[in-house]
């Protein structure tokens, strides 16, 4: 699967065109006038980004971790956030060198062997990134060993564990004299943010620091927008149809920033893991980037749409990077240059003309082409039965 250097540029059309060549994604389309857009492919660029759950019971587990890892490769995702890595910690001594090996080994593998671009650490308070993330990362000399994300998840919208009685309030609000309401965990998560651009900022190794968000209001997003590099916005739906429905104000309001925007989807069983396991994840991210292409956001320099997130990897195993089920139908495509169609499912043509000596191939799982296609004097048309294009 071809990716661009960034993904706004993913936003135009359904398909995807480089001068002559073509590739169609697994959607439902009528293509008759196709627009012409320049696309390039960098490994560098982040693809996908997986929350990565119960990764303590992964970590030393060699069939575990390379299931993991395969999974991640095979469905473009080479970016990993690791949750339990406080029970890592008790199991394993993160700061010490003489027993963190264990998971210099993990991120380095995936790093090398996998074609993971970055890992991040994933945690609440300012403490753990202070006294074991940020420690871990000075012990190992190697980059591809440490941590390249330190992600926040602190839900300071959320009422149950913010309000008094609950483990926010108790555990955070309380010792640090704030009230237990929304007010005070917004204070609270500012303030670690803070303290891990700190880190970030005295690390020789490149840093990036960013929250994952839910609900908060505009004035909150300006202060969020100032204290870290990138944002990931839930759109926590059953159906992609509604995400962008889901977060455009809260994506306008960032629109007033400076800021990366990654969207989160979830693969619960409540949410969207249905959907997935029927249509894949390239899907889903179509239905999103063709709404966002469309609204004044497309358009706007301030905020830069980045890869999609996706939580979690256990509720993932069914779903499929891509699904073959539907047709591209091609209507009135007249050939004036040499042509090659790559299809991710059957190709369906009709009133078809290639002029003379143009070359016409497709390629895709099957064809279909009508009578009424002409081909003038020297052209040629050549077909090739594949299975999904990755």
């Amino acid at each position: 699967m071809s990716k661009s250097d960034t993904i706004l540029s993913k936003t135009i059309s359904l398909d995807y065109i480089v001068k002559a060549l073509i590739l169609l994604l697994c959607l439902p389309i009528n293509l008759s006038a196709t627009k012409i857009e320049t696309i390039t492919s960098d490994t560098s660029i982040t693809l996908r980004t997986l929350y990565v759950d119960d990764f303590s019971a992964i970590l030393g587990n060699d069939q575990a971790v390379d299931s993991l890892l395969t999974f991640a490769q095979s469905h473009d995702i080479n970016s990993l956030l690791l949750y339990d890595l406080h029970i890592v910690h008790a199991m394993h001594s993160l700061t010490n060198i003489s027993t963190n090996g264990i998971l210099a080994d993990f991120i380095a593998k995936a790093k090398n062997d996998f074609n993971i671009v970055q890992i991040g650490a994933t945690a609440e308070n300012a403490n753990f990134f202070s006294q074991v993330i940020d420690v871990y990362n000075n012990t190992r000399s190697q980059s591809s060993e440490k941590f390249d994300i330190y992600n926040l998840e602190f839900e300071f919208w959320n009422d149950g564990p913010v309000n008094p009685g609950g483990y926010y309030c108790n555990t955070y609000l309380i010792p640090n004299g704030l009230p237990c309401n929304n007010t005070g965990a917004f204070d609270y998560f500012i303030s670690v943010l803070q303290d891990m651009n700190d880190l970030a900022n005295a690390n020789t190794h490149p840093i990036s620091v960013e929250a994952y968000v839910g609900w908060l209001t505009a004035s909150q997003v300006l202060s969020i927008a100032d204290n870290l590099d990138r944002v990931r916005v839930h759109a926590y739906v059953s159906n992609p149809s509604t995400a962008f429905d889901y977060t455009e104000i809260r994506l306008m309001d960032f629109a007033n920033t400076n800021i990366n925007i990654s969207i989160i989807y979830s693969a619960e069983i409540v949410f969207m893991q249905g959907w997935l396991e029927t249509n894949g994840l390239e899907a889903a991210e179509q239905a999103f980037l063709v709404d966002w292409s469309m609204s004044t956001l497309a358009g706007n320099t301030n905020i830069t749409l980045e890869e999609f997130t996706y939580f979690a990897y256990t509720d993932m195993l069914e779903i499929p990077s891509e699904v073959c089920p539907n047709i591209n139908i091609i209507k009135d495509l007249v050939v004036d240059n040499d042509t090659t169609i790559f299809a991710k499912c059957l190709i369906d043509i009709s009133n078809l003309t290639i002029l003379s000596t143009n070359h016409l191939t497709l390629i895709a799982p099957e064809v279909r082409l009508s009578p009424d296609c002409t081909m003038l004097p020297g052209a040629s048309l050549n077909t090739a039965n594949t299975g999904c294009i990755d």
